[in-house]
């Protein structure tokens, strides 16, 4: 007759995986907060209160890889990073602000950097491992719970959820930070958040901006009241804010007929004593070598355009004494 495991033995065994997976899971962890690599870095200067540059831009990829502060710095002088993650809207980026301004000493400006989905409803996170080791961070976690409640509450409260989650990219962030925090190797940030894409107007997509249906923008009264909410924190610690809509190639313009619904929701917040540029139509617009596709910057474009928000960012920067 086989014989059970005694209830002693099987508390004993639970015990032990159960510190395991915890001590494996904030090994990992641990790796990603010390990790230099991809969007893990931005959001590791921020959350680890290391971020403190004059001039800091937010936004998703139309920011990412449109805004060169290499050039922004070369012109105004003022130390310059870009903060901007891919796929990311207002509602998820918020905290990774709020950090910034709770830390930084140096920031004079804060740019956010907004295309035609910025201000849109979303209940979907994007790429949520990017921000798990952080997840204990007060202001990464209720901007993440602002977007995807239920989710964002597993993820912190959930013992080794985050295990269902964990995609390629966080274990190789946490093998290639345990690797640097343990040599002690500092990171190459030559590029300052910046991610330049060499490449050119995408092959068929003329044809696809024939037959697509135009995109109708519906704004969200919630999150515009976040954004306020957002810009009276910055403005209370003494920063300007300038909300800016990078560059549109004209044959995208023509897919978003009601643009103009956010450029006004946008302007609106003029009134909290921001700036707000509107860059989408201009002659970069015209030039499709500027372009890899309808709303994003290749590098040549980038660097066109940096130099220009540059030159009204000393503008501003004049008006302000600063």
């Amino acid at each position: 007759m086989m014989k059970w495991p005694s209830v002693k033995l099987c508390l004993l065994f639970w015990a032990i995986l159960f510190a395991v997976l915890f001590i494996m899971g904030e090994i990992i962890d641990l790796g990603v907060r010390k990790s230099n690599y991809s969007h893990y870095y931005k959001i590791n200067l921020l959350a680890n209160k290391r971020a403190d540059p004059e001039i800091a831009v937010f936004g998703s990829s139309v920011g990412e890889v449109g805004i060169d502060p290499r050039v922004i710095e070369n012109i105004t002088g003022k130390r310059t990073y870009n903060y901007s993650i891919d796929g990311t809207r207002f509602l998820q980026y918020r905290g990774l602000v709020k950090e910034l301004n709770e830390s930084s000493a140096s920031c004079k400006l804060v740019i956010f950097t907004e295309t035609f989905f910025s201000l849109t409803k979303v209940d979907q996170l994007t790429e949520a491992d990017r921000y798990m080791a952080h997840i204990r961070n007060n202001s990464i976690y209720e901007s993440l719970y602002d977007v995807q409640p239920e989710l964002a509450w597993k993820l912190k409260y959930i013992p080794f959820y985050k295990f269902v989650v964990m995609k390629h990219p966080y274990y190789k962030a946490s093998i290639l930070g345990l690797k640097s925090w343990i040599k002690n190797i500092l990171p190459d940030d030559s590029l300052k958040g910046y991610t330049p894409k060499y490449r050119t107007w995408e092959t068929g997509l003329d044809s696809i901006n024939k037959s697509s249906k135009p995109v109708t923008i519906i704004l969200d009264s919630i999150t515009i009241e976040k954004y306020r909410l957002t810009i009276r924190e910055l403005k209370h610690k003494g920063r300007k804010v300038l909300i800016i809509i990078p560059p549109v190639h004209k044959d995208g313009l023509a897919l978003l007929p009601n643009l103009d619904v956010l450029r006004k929701a946008l302007s609106s917040f003029e009134e909290e004593g921001v700036y707000f540029r509107d860059y989408s139509v201009n002659g970069i617009s015209e030039d499709k070598s500027y372009f890899y596709n309808n709303s994003h910057l290749n590098d040549a474009g980038a660097k066109k355009f940096s130099g220009l928000l540059a030159g009204d960012i000393n503008k501003l920067l004049r008006e302000g004494g600063q």
